[in-house]
């Protein structure tokens, strides 16, 4: 048990390095044009699914996260 627990931290602590970068990055790459293009995308492919299956259900019904 030791060992799953060291192996678990030891992992969890080289992760936070990444984790921090990715954090730091974040706002070029959330704010980015492209970024704003890619949800617009995203959210359109989640619409046109949600109305194919839920064909009855109204709109504010069919948005995510409800």
């Amino acid at each position: 048990m030791d060992t799953l627990v060291h192996a678990f931290i030891h992992s969890e602590c080289a992760e936070t390095s990444i984790h921090v970068a990715l954090n730091d990055a974040a706002p070029l790459y959330r704010d980015a044009p492209e970024a704003a293009e890619v949800r617009q995308a995203a959210n359109e492919i989640i619409k046109r699914f949600m109305r194919e299956v839920l064909p009855n259900a109204p709109n504010d019904e069919r948005k995510p996260g409800r």
